[in-house]
């Protein structure tokens, strides 16, 4: 039943009607209250996060859904199995952030990796197993733009993203293709925020350390070529020349 409504409503949310369609799935989100499990919070944020990631081009609005829930929870809203420091049940936002950032981190440390069979024929662009593969590949990509943008509004820390951007420039032998896609989407999005005299260091040490995977053999000039856009979108103060949308497209269709 919450699960239809939900999923109603996300499909005619637009930035226009946000507020009142905003407030009515923060109603469905509520209805955890008197549970001993959240398990309705926990749905609703499942649909919303699914939909995030499976569509960059609405993941802004998703994102600021997210942060108007954790505002607005009730608090009253508790899960039993999941206590704090003090021993006590955690409750109301600060358990709706704890929902959410876990979804986060559990999708973002499994990674994801997906071979995109190179079609042979225009036939070969419309198979199942084509069209599987290039699904998966998008959610993984969408996923760093919910990352991004959770920090944008002010959801996630810088410290969180200096995180993620360490563990997807670090490897052994030689880097993953899609690693290494995904840190160019968050560089893309988040670079600008992060360069500041307080962290020019790190941000110094992250394009050293990009100049030199540019120039490793093993890379295929796919990748190297996004490697050399992130490291010539520094250089040019961060002004992109595409949004993140469209490039999760080529990256998906393997066209870059």
């Amino acid at each position: 039943m919450v699960q239809r409504k939900v999923n109603a409503l996300l499909n005619k949310l637009t930035l226009k009607n946000f507020e009142s369609l905003s407030d009515q799935i923060i109603v469905y989100a509520n209805k955890s209250r008197g549970e001993r499990d959240g398990r309705i919070l926990r749905e609703v944020i499942r649909l919303i996060f699914e939909r995030s990631c499976n569509d960059s081009k609405f993941c802004a609005i998703y994102v600021k859904l997210f942060r108007k829930m954790m505002e607005r929870v009730d608090p009253e809203i508790v899960d039993e199995s999941i206590k704090n420091s003090d021993d006590k049940f955690v409750q109301g936002g600060t358990l709706f952030r704890k929902y959410l950032i876990s979804s986060c981190q559990e999708d973002f440390e499994k990674g994801w990796k997906i071979n995109i069979p190179s079609p042979s024929n225009e036939s070969d662009l419309t198979s199942d197993k084509y069209y599987a593969a290039a699904k998966a590949k998008r959610k993984g990509l969408g996923l760093i733009c919910f990352i991004g943008e959770m920090f944008k509004l002010n959801m996630l820390s810088e410290s969180v993203m200096h995180d993620c951007i360490l563990k997807l420039s670090i490897f052994e032998d030689s880097p993953k293709e899609e690693e290494m896609e995904s840190l160019c989407i968050l560089l893309n999005m988040v670079g600008k925020h992060l360069d500041h005299k307080t962290k020019e260091k790190d941000m110094n040490s992250y394009f050293d350390r990009l100049e030199k995977i540019s120039k490793l053999p093993s890379l295929s000039n796919r990748i190297k070529f996004m490697l050399m856009d992130i490291i010539n979108l520094r250089k040019n103060d961060w002004n992109p020349q595409r949004d993140i949308d469209s490039l999760i497209n080529e990256l998906t269709l393997g066209m870059i």
